[in-house]
This record gives C-alpha cells, sequence and structure tokens, in this order.
C-alpha cells in the first residue's frame, strides 16, 4: 500500500489552484468542503475542549445519566460525577477498549445542562489556552482566497461540536451557516444528552453536506482522516492534508486525490 500511496500526484496550493479552474470550467454552481479538525488546522478542538471540561470538573449533573448509561454500553464502572465518567469513556477510547463513533458523540452531547453561549465561552477560552491561532494550516490560505474571490463557495462539514467548530473556523472567516457539525438537541434553551441528526462521520459527512450545499457540486474535498474518505470520493478533486496513516493507506482507493505539499 505504501508504494501505492507514492503514486499521488503531490500539489503545492498554487498546484491545486490551477486544477482547480480547469475543473470550474464545466462546474455551473461548483463548491468547496473542508474538513475541521487535522485539515484547517492541526489537533482537535472538540477534543481539546472535552479534556478540559472533565479535567476541570465542569461537566454538570444533566449529563449524568447519559453518561453512567454509555459507560455501563463499555462494561466500564458507572460510579464518580459526570466529569469521572466522561474521563473514564475517555480513557477506555484512548486504549482502544471502546468503540469510537459513541465516544465521539458523548464530547459533543457531554454539556448537558449548559447553555450554547457557555459552551461557546469553554471552546473561546480552550483555543486560547491552546494557541489554536498559531496551528492554523496557512498553506490552505491562498485556496480559500481563490474559492472566495471565485464565487465559489466553501464550507466546514465537521465530527466536531458545533459550537467549537464555530469558534474554531471564523479564524478562517467561516460564517456559521457555511458549517455543518456534530449538533446536540437542544430542551428548554440548554444542551441536552442526545444528538440532533445524522453525526456527520464517515458516511454521515455526506448526509451533512447535501443537507448544507443541495445541488451544488461538490468541485473538491480537503481531509486528513479516513473519516474524510467518503467526502473525499464523492468530490471531483480530493484533497489531502497532512493525510493520517489510515487515511494514507487508503487514498490509492481514490481516483482523483492529490496530496497538498
Amino acid at each position: 500500500m505504501e508504494k501505492a500511496t507514492l503514486k499521488l500526484r503531490t500539489l503545492s496550493a498554487r498546484g491545486v489552484i490551477d486544477e482547480l479552474e480547469r475543473l470550474r470550467a464545466s462546474s455551473p454552481a461548483p463548491a468547496l468542503l473542508f474538513d475541521a479538525d487535522g485539515t484547517l488546522w492541526s489537533g482537535d478542538v472538540g477534543i481539546e475542549a472535552f479534556v478540559g471540561a472533565y479535567e476541570q470538573g465542569l461537566l454538570r449533573e444533566e449529563a449524568l445519566e447519559a453518561l453512567q448509561a454509555l459507560a455501563a454500553s463499555g462494561k466500564l464502572e458507572t460510579h464518580g460525577t459526570p466529569s469521572d465518567l466522561a474521563r473514564r469513556i475517555d480513557l477506555a477510547y484512548r486504549a482502544g477498549s471502546f468503540p469510537e463513533l459513541p465516544a465521539w458523540e458523548m464530547m459533543t452531547w457531554c454539556y448537558a445542562g449548559w447553555t450554547l453561549d457557555e459552551v461557546g465561552e469553554h471552546s473561546r477560552n480552550t483555543n486560547r489556552d491552546k494557541q489554536l491561532i498559531e496551528r492554523l494550516h496557512r498553506e490552505l490560505e491562498p485556496i480559500l482566497d481563490w474559492g472566495r474571490s471565485s464565487g465559489v463557495r466553501c464550507v466546514v462539514i465537521s465530527a466536531s461540536p458545533r459550537r467549537m467548530v464555530e469558534e474554531a473556523a471564523a479564524l478562517w472567516g467561516f460564517a456559521a451557516a457555511d458549517i455543518a457539525a456534530a449538533t446536540p438537541a437542544l430542551l428548554n434553551g440548554l444542551v441536552a444528552p442526545r444528538i440532533e441528526g445524522t453525526f456527520p462521520y464517515g458516511p454521515g459527512k455526506i448526509t451533512n453536506g447535501r443537507a448544507l450545499l443541495g445541488n451544488a457540486e461538490w468541485l473538491a474535498a480537503f481531509g486528513d482522516s479516513v473519516s474524510d474518505f467518503q467526502m473525499l470520493e464523492q468530490s471531483r478533486l480530493g484533497v489531502a492534508v497532512e493525510p493520517k496513516a489510515k487515511l494514507r493507506m487508503r487514498l490509492p482507493e481514490l481516483r482523483n486525490t492529490v496530496l497538498l505539499g
């Protein structure tokens, strides 16, 4: 597989723009789709905020019952505070003994009992403390500039919590209306301990992207992990940005994907 990966074209930002200009000639209503964590910036803003929340003991009683049920589903101990349970689930997930998808969903609804404004403030504080502004992948800047100046809609599709993605993606100039991300249900204006809609992971990114973009053609998608595979596959051009090992192994399966370098 590694030998096959080496056959992929590596393009600079200028080379990607040249390819996009060529493809755009036959795309009347094109769009560019960007994954967030690992693609627009290094690291994961959702995980960073989540870890900060349980380390500081910030999770609330409204999340306790759901966290207990989730821990029990993974045969984990169910005693302790909401933050204790979140830590226990996270450590099991990192150790490979707890399934990925429910762990990621939990990182969105674990803020049960919070207002969205409180979630946003926690996210801003985390981004400041973790120096997110210094971790932006600036090599994407000319591509975004080209898209916006050319009338190509640019959107973000992410499995991280929506409020976290909104705060971080604003550093790139993305408006909330151009973001699809993991969304918690709300009850009386407070986060409820469950997910609203389709979780934007793997095939779920396709569902969320179609809902956001309607009939717009996916001119290109940018991603770094295997959860972006379907999004890259559905676009006329896939662009792998610092791809992680699992995605790198599968890149040769994609017909029109390049490495940004």
